[in-house]
Order: structure tokens, then sequence, then C-alpha cells
């Protein structure tokens, strides 16, 4: 699953290994903003990581901050 989160950040031009994705998807599992469960796949056992009721809620609270200071600059830049 990290290979795969990895390839969707590169695609959005933010570059990332292994060795700095995993302790914030750690933070983030601590944190309760996402879960962890594990699904077969044949012989291997992935990890798949799903966002949970918290975790939509900050991301929501996210969007409303950044809409906000968009907003904000846009105004500014106007006047």
């Amino acid at each position: 699953m990290a290979t795969r989160i990895i390839k969707i950040l590169k695609d959005e031009g933010i570059r990332v290994g292994a060795n700095r994705l995993y302790p914030v998807l750690n933070a983030m599992l601590k944190d309760g903003v996402i879960s962890q469960k594990e699904k077969r796949d044949g012989k291997r056992v992935r990890k798949v990581y799903v966002i949970t009721l918290k975790g939509r809620k900050v991301l929501e609270g996210g969007k409303k901050l950044f809409r906000g200071i968009v907003g904000e600059f846009t105004r500014e830049m106007l006047e």
C-alpha cells in the first residue's frame, strides 16, 4: 500500500520515500484519523489504510481553512 500512496503523491508532484511516509502514517493511526486493516492478496498480506470518521472531520476542517485562506488571499490581491 505504501508504494501506491508514494505513487499517488509522486503524481501530485510530492516526492516522498517509505522512510518518510511510515512515520506519518503511524502518527495518523495514533491520532485516529486513519485505521489500518490487513488484506490478503494471494500469499501476501497488505496493509490497507482507511480514513476514519474523525479523519473525515479533520479533512473537512482543513478544506474549510484552506478555502478561507485562498478567499482572503484573493480579496487582498483584488483590493
